[in-house]
């Protein structure tokens, strides 16, 4: 299971973006297209060359996509978009075959006793090897790649609370906040202006109580935007969850997001 950042530059001709062996299937769990020209721009996610979903960007603005499409196992999803329009896409992969996923926890024991054993003899005692020194770190430093690239983002469990909540989204890209009275939500720990930040809220309980949320630009299903959440038409649940996902690309001063 990993996690994957794919950016395409649009030329006009349908591009990889996700391609799945028969034992891989994976979904887009964000989607951002950004508009660098002075018109809007309009891009398609083809499923096997069929196309499933066609979207405009507005002039010189960036648009999320609300839905997160599945890709089975054995297909191939492509992305056709104009010059001036960039897409980037977060893709999480998982394994379906049983047999696959042995294999995998084999070769990761394999690597970690490999690992063990270089630990054990790359400084023998009195002995600095100049060439094995920087041969081991040089390894060290590729495994350590190996293992951030297949790290999935923790869920950050907030507990139950009520009063004053604040979201801090510098703490994981994915929280969950249980609302155990009348609730106020604020944000904070955005990024520099400039860069862009995402998180996800998975809201549980969120309407048995009074819940004033912090001031977010809604995408509704018209792909136009609302300061006011009751637009979304989306009903926060008494007894089960939602999930909220806001971002932000000026260090919070515009937050945007969709709820489901």
């Amino acid at each position: 299971m990993a996690f994957e950042t794919v950016i395409l530059q649009g030329d006009g001709t349908a591009q990889l973006a996700v391609t799945n062996d028969a034992t891989t299937e994976a979904v887009v769990n964000s989607l951002l297209a950004t508009n660098s020209t002075a018109g809007e721009r309009v891009y398609s996610l083809l499923l096997d060359g069929q196309v499933m979903l066609q979207l405009p960007v507005a002039a010189n603005s960036s648009a999320p996509l609300a839905v997160k499409p599945n890709v089975p196992a054995g297909a191939t999803l492509t992305v056709q978009a104009p010059a001036g329009l960039a897409v980037t896409l977060w893709v999480y992969r998982q394994s379906i075959d049983l047999a696959a996923g042995l294999t995998a926890m084999q070769s990761a024991v394999a690597a970690a006793r490999e690992a063990a054993a270089r630990a054990a003899t790359a400084l023998p005692v009195g002995v600095l090897d100049d060439d094995q020194v920087a041969a081991d770190r040089a390894w060290s430093s590729r495994q350590i790649d190996v293992v951030k690239a297949d790290r999935t983002p923790a869920l950050i469990a907030l507990g139950a609370h009520a009063g004053g909540v604040v979201i801090d989204v510098s703490a994981g890209p994915v929280q969950q906040l249980t609302i155990a009275g009348d609730t106020q939500l604020t944000l904070t720990g955005w990024p520099a202006a400039g860069v862009y930040a995402e998180v996800e809220i998975e809201l549980i309980d969120g309407g048995a109580h009074v819940l004033t949320l912090p001031p977010v630009n809604w995408l509704i299903g018209d792909g136009s935007r609302t300061g006011s959440f009751a637009d979304t038409k989306i009903a926060l649940q008494e007894s089960g969850g939602n999930v909220l996902v806001l971002w932000s690309s000026d260090g919070g001063v515009t937050v945007c997001g969709v709820a489901g």
